[in-house]
């Protein structure tokens, strides 16, 4: 999937970012450490040994450790993501985190899992300005891999709660012409826009301001707003 679309530059970008070395008393240990802090399988890594290591003379003298230098295959999409959000998500302190990723011809499917509530909390503040920032990194790195590739980004069902967030916003239209939105990040607007999709007759309007570009729900005209029939409701999103 790297092959054809993928910007010749992305093998700088694998070289330098997507590998690193590890060291410990054996090999299969260090390559294990390795795999789990990646949240890589071996099929998806490359392992390179640059050392089978010494436990030296009774354990002590002359001991030298097992290196290893692991990285996510490059024709990998999937393990190469997996692999960076590791790598930033350790930088920034978050702890261990499980990454799913799905492929398909389009699209990346991100799923991000961490164990500890506060975490998710962090990327759901100011509706979700962190998970907006994320996305951003996220989809440059995915286009350095492949330009044609799109991105889905979920944190601990975040996109989920963005999307309940969305359909309120749209029932308060029930007694309204229009509804002004505040703190509007990318992410929720294309959450937004998705849900918008099966009511015609309401518009998302941009309204420039002396502060910034600010967004208004506004209902076309006074009939109901009742949604397009949408049998997938809720299911695969």
């Amino acid at each position: 999937m790297t092959s054809d679309n993928a910007p010749s530059s992305f093998a700088a970008v694998h070289a330098a970012v997507l590998s690193d070395e590890y060291s410990g008393k054996t090999v299969e240990d260090v390559t294990r450490r390795a795999l789990i802090a990646g949240n890589l399988t071996r099929d998806e890594a490359v392992i390179r040994v640059l050392s089978e290591g010494s436990p030296g003379l009774f354990g002590l003298m002359g001991a030298k450790p097992a290196r290893v230098i692991i990285a996510p295959k490059p024709e990998r999409p999937d393990a190469c993501v997996k692999y960076f959000l590791s790598k930033v998500f350790a930088l920034l302190g978050l702890g261990r985190t499980t990454v799913n990723v799905r492929l398909s011809p389009s699209t990346v499917d991100v799923s991000v899992l961490f164990t500890e509530p506060s975490y998710t909390d962090l990327f759901a503040r100011n509706n979700g300005e962190a998970y907006n920032a994320l996305y951003v990194v996220l989809e440059a790195f995915v286009r350095r891999i492949n330009r044609n590739l799109n991105v889905s980004l979920d944190i601990n069902g975040l996109r989920q709660h963005l999307r309940e967030r969305a359909r309120s916003a749209i029932a308060s239209l029930k007694n309204r012409a229009e509804v002004t939105l505040h703190r509007v990040s990318d992410v929720y607007l294309a959450v937004l826009r998705d849900e918008l999709a099966r009511y015609p007759d309401i518009e998302l309007c941009t309204i420039r301001a002396d502060r910034g570009v600010r967004y208004r729900l506004r209902r076309l005209h006074q009939a109901s707003s009742a949604p397009a029939p949408s049998p997938a409701d809720g299911a695969g999103r």
